[in-house]
């Protein structure tokens, strides 16, 4: 299983990948405990939006 840094590089690869832009990863393991990182993106509409987390699902589950 990834760790979640790596976790979330792969998230951002993907994503940029699908054609998502200003992609943010941010380290919140200080502040909740809930997660250790936050990958936040713009994408520029609800297709793509589905196609992204589509993609993201299927490499998670090709890594799990």
């Amino acid at each position: 299983m990834l760790r979640s840094r790596e976790l979330a590089l792969k998230i951002a690869e993907v994503l940029d990948k699908k054609g998502a832009t200003d992609i943010t990863i941010l380290e919140v393991d200080h502040l909740t405990s809930i997660t250790d990182y936050f990958v936040i993106v713009t994408a520029s509409n609800s297709r793509q939006v589905d196609a992204i987390i589509d993609e993201i699902e299927e490499k998670l589950r090709e890594d799990a």
